[in-house]
């Protein structure tokens, strides 16, 4: 607290022993010597050696690596399975085989694309699948010719059995007279 004797006394109450110029220069002088005191520090120590290459990175990627390989392995499966079955549609009947064998490539770090294993198997399995392709071939050629004998549309010939007249043509006697008896 101030004395008495600098307290100067004054029409409005008591006047503070110092001034707003005396507040600026003290302040000033404090910025100039925390300034001084930064600068000093600061050319005395030395710069830190720039980081080779990116840490976080380093620490990241052994991490993250394998998962996103896995990641961009299912959506590259998914991509060749939805292109692969629209595409092929002969190949839905080994589905099962195709998928299991696509899922054994996977897990074993080499996937390889639906077609090229629809191909192996197609290429392995070329005589059994000769053989029952010639097989379903007669039995279609059989079940056709069973089925030609009920056929009415060019089905062999047809007794003639008189002169075709159309129905619209004849006058109403006629036709009543023709589809008497027959119920429909």
């Amino acid at each position: 607290m101030a004395d008495e004797k600098d307290i100067k006394q004054e029409e409005g109450g008591p006047k503070p022993a110092f001034s707003i110029e005396d507040i600026r220069s003290a302040a000033r002088e404090a910025v100039q010597d925390g300034l001084q005191e930064y600068e000093t520090r600061r050319s005395s120590e030395q710069p830190a050696a720039p980081i080779e290459g990116n840490p976080l990175r380093d620490v990241l990627r052994p991490v993250l690596d394998p998962e996103l390989s896995r990641i961009n392995i299912i959506a590259e499966g998914a991509k060749d399975a939805a292109i692969f079955y629209s595409s092929s549609p002969e190949a839905s009947a080994h589905k099962d085989y195709i998928e299991k064998a696509f899922q054994t490539m996977v897990q074993n770090g080499t996937p390889m694309n639906r077609d090229a294993i629809y191909k192996h198997w197609k290429g392995e399995n070329e005589q059994t699948r000769f053989k029952a392709w010639r097989e379903e071939e007669i039995k279609r050629e059989k079940e056709a010719e069973e089925r030609k004998q009920y056929e009415t549309i060019g089905g062999g010939n047809r007794p003639v059995v008189g002169k075709v007249v159309e129905a619209r043509d004849l006058p109403i006697e006629e036709l009543e007279k023709a589809l008497e008896g027959m119920t429909f």
